[in-house]
């Protein structure tokens, strides 16, 4: 053997002290390359072990990436632990549009003018009838 320690399973693990039944030992289950023991999520594939919120449960093993306590299926803001709902909108007021009269019931085609001339005639003919005689 000449120094040489058998692998009959050939898991880099040396059969004297593999496990029992010498199967491969599995030191990466999710196959991300990063071993179990290192893992902050074995069980789900996260090749760049983002911990948002440094809980030691990588994003895609963590119900809440943020750590703010609303779960990320109802937190508008999932990686954000200062925000977890949509800010309310502020309604902008409206300003009424002005409207122009169709009708003064004087004439004048309803604009500012014909009123004031209105005014002046019905003015003029007051005057006619009271003070001349």
């Amino acid at each position: 053997t000449g120094g040489v320690e058998a692998d009959a399973d050939e898991d880099g693990i040396p059969d004297a002290i593999d496990n029992e039944d010498n199967t491969p030992t599995v030191d990466d289950a999710d196959g991300d390359t990063i071993l179990d023991a290192d893992d902050n999520c074995p069980a789900n594939a996260n090749q760049n072990q983002l911990d948002t919120d440094s809980d030691g449960a990588g994003n895609v093993c963590d119900d809440d990436d943020d750590g703010d306590g609303v779960n990320d299926a109802d937190d508008a803001f999932p990686l954000d632990a200062t925000k977890s709902a949509e800010e309310p909108t502020t309604p902008t007021p409206t300003t009424p549009t002005p409207t122009t009269p169709t009708s003064n019931n004087g004439g004048g085609g309803g604009s500012m003018g014909g009123l004031l001339l209105t005014g002046l005639f019905s003015l003029a003919a007051i005057r006619r009838k009271f003070l001349v005689k």
